[in-house]
């Protein structure tokens, strides 16, 4: 099975000064746990999960419109291919202990860190 059969190709996406609510509004609307933070270019630079979320908002004991994306996002990306097999991915998870299934794919993808 390759990446392209399981794959979402219509991601909302958060900017790194939006606000976290912001992004768990996009989750909730979206059904997921997980959006890509994007550059001023669409370029993929981190992702924020609502664990993320919840972890900056009970560090930082503040309301979810005052903490910035930037703040909580996880800068560690690993990437595939949307023709890259499942189970390279499923390595590529397990060597670096990822416990969700968000890769990237699109001209920025095919590195692994």
């Amino acid at each position: 099975m390759k990446i392209e059969d399981l794959m979402t190709t219509d991601v909302g996406a958060c900017r790194p000064f939006d606000s976290v609510d912001r992004s768990a509004k996009l989750m909730w609307e979206r059904g997921c746990g997980v959006v890509p933070v994007v550059d001023q270019e669409g370029r993929v630079i981190a992702m924020l999960t609502d664990r993320d979320i919840c972890m900056a908002a009970l560090t930082q004991g503040r309301a979810l419109g005052e903490i910035h994306v930037s703040s909580a996002m996880s800068r560690r990306l690993w990437s595939c291919r949307p023709k890259d097999d499942v189970k390279e991915a499923e390595t590529v998870m397990r060597a670096h202990k990822e416990r969700g299934g968000s890769f990237g794919s699109g001209p920025n993808s095919g590195s692994h860190q």
